[in-house]
């Protein structure tokens, strides 16, 4: 059985995170039972203790175009340490932002960007 795009995303997050990944969350519209194959785009947010430099590369290369498909509407990750996850306020600070949507033009990768979309 083959793996479905969100896991496949999901296990490049794994995979890229290693020892500081504590948790991995789907959100969004398939997450809500609103999604629409082919046109919703899958996003995902993970929770780190830290993000190294080299944890940041690998996920940008697991990801990148050259080496994953664009998929429907694509997908964006984000990565907040669990710190900003514990913190009250709304929006949490992501560490990273990744993403890659079709028509889009360009691969995004951002640090340190104000999020109102995950946790």
């Amino acid at each position: 059985m083959s793996m479905t795009y969100q896991d496949q995303i999901s296990q490049a997050i794994m995979n890229s995170m290693a020892s500081s990944l504590l948790g991995l969350y789907l959100h969004g519209s398939l997450a809500l039972n609103d999604f629409v194959a082919g046109k919703s785009d899958v996003d995902l947010c993970a929770v780190v203790n830290e993000l190294r430099n080299d944890q940041r590369q690998r996920l940008i290369e697991a990801v990148s175009p050259g080496t994953f498909p664009i998929k429907g509407g694509g997908f964006d990750i984000h990565i907040v340490t669990a710190e900003a996850a514990r913190t009250a306020s709304l929006p949490p600070l992501r560490e990273l932002w990744v993403a890659n949507h079709p028509g889009a033009g360009n691969f995004t990768s951002r640090a340190a960007l104000w999020t109102t979309t995950c946790l």
